[in-house]
């Protein structure tokens, strides 16, 4: 049993909790490191969906000690100061309610007994309400984030948190964001991967 797992949910995502990988990308080369626990497909796929998008918030609570785990056994909370994580748009967080990703954040950072710090340092601009998942490619390289925080991350080393990694722009344009504002250290962390080659 996955320590800190409950039974049904053990059973139900381990058989694709094996999927680790820790490789950079040219399709996101602001991200020093980049780490994946899931695979996006299956009942993985019909999970996160139903987390994302059917109301099924409590579901962060499993996708956190997966994810957890795979950064412990990594030592990866040893290399960072500060976690932040993708935002979602105005319009969406009105018809979710939540934010799928500060939910796995504010766990981790409880699991880890607040070891870094936790930020929200992005924002959506405006005119970008359409939710990235429905963009094609070409789309997705359009600036949709900006960095809207007063807080200095200067010098600091982060542990960027998305969701899911489709084409990777995303993560990178946030990571990007990070860099440009004097961040020494990026490193990338997803729930699930949707790409062939992760």
């Amino acid at each position: 049993k996955t320590k800190g797992m409950c039974i049904q949910c053990d059973k139900y995502l381990k058989p694709f909790s094996n999927y680790h990988s820790a490789d950079r990308n040219d399709n996101y080369p602001s991200c020093d490191e980049m780490y994946c626990s899931l695979k996006y497909f299956g009942p993985v796929k019909n999970a996160i969906i139903k987390y994302k998008f059917k109301d099924a918030s409590y579901l962060y609570k499993p996708f956190s000690v997966i994810l957890n785990n795979q950064l412990l056994a990594n030592g990866v909370y040893d290399k960072i100061d500060i976690l932040t994580y993708v935002p979602i748009s105005s319009k969406r967080f009105a018809t979710r309610g939540y934010n799928q990703s500060y939910l796995i954040a504010k766990e981790l950072f409880k699991l880890n007994k607040g070891r870094f710090q936790v930020m929200n340092l992005f924002a959506r601009k405006k005119g970008n309400e359409v939710k990235t998942s429905s963009l094609n490619i070409e789309q997705r390289k359009i600036e949709k984030y900006q960095y809207k925080s007063k807080e200095s991350v200067f010098g600091k080393k982060m542990l960027l948190l998305d969701d899911i990694l489709t084409t990777g722009a995303t993560i990178e344009e946030c990571a990007k964001i990070l860099k440009m504002h004097g961040a020494a250290k990026v490193i990338g962390a997803v729930l699930a991967s949707g790409r062939r080659d992760f």
